[in-house]
């Protein structure tokens, strides 16, 4: 689970993995905290085991041990360290959800944005998957021709595979972006 708290909510986002975790046996759950907690390079998550027994997630929780050991032998700490800093104190878990939910926020304006300057631009509801799109990034659909073009002509990179990371993009240069997906034939 990642960038949790960027599409629903801190808890809407976690709507899904409640239903599975009441509706199967037992689950691993990989959460990072890089985007959510602005903890890029630290790699900070968690592993989450749950078994149908004690007995079963401890068995689980050896395999997973001996596959970390194998990859590698002690993970920092102190991003995991700030992370649970922040979760334990209310005021700094209040503080933490607010700037959440203002990037979700801003990240829901720039997608409704970009869906309004796309229809005048086009007079088309062809783009409208931006706006039902969820976090941080929207795959465009793009072919490699046009984001090479984008990127030539325009100075705009998307990621190979045509995502776009719409919190990246500045509100001042949504009419930009539009009109250059639009020339390069989006």
């Amino acid at each position: 689970m990642a960038y949790q708290g960027f599409g629903d909510g801190s808890d809407g986002d976690a709507d899904g993995m409640h239903i599975l975790e009441n509706s199967v046996e037992g689950m691993i759950i990989a959460t990072s905290c890089s985007k959510n907690f602005g903890l890029y390079r630290e790699r900070t998550g968690a592993a989450i085991l749950i078994g149908p027994t004690k007995e079963k997630s401890m068995n689980g929780e050896q395999r997973l041990l001996d596959t970390l050991v194998s990859t590698y032998i002690m993970p920092p700490d102190h991003g995991a360290a700030i992370v649970d800093m922040i979760l334990r104190n209310a005021a700094l878990k209040a503080a933490w959800i607010a700037e959440l939910d203002e990037m979700r926020i801003r990240i829901c304006t720039l997608r409704e944005h970009l869906v309004d300057a796309f229809r005048m631009a086009t007079g088309s509801d062809r783009f409208d998957y931006f706006a039902q799109h969820k976090g941080m990034f929207s795959v465009t659909g793009l072919r490699s021709d046009q984001l090479e073009r984008l990127r030539h002509d325009y100075g705009i990179y998307l990621v190979t595979d045509g995502r776009m990371n719409v919190a990246g993009l500045r509100e001042s240069d949504v009419e930009a972006v539009v009109a250059a997906f639009v020339r390069v034939g989006a």
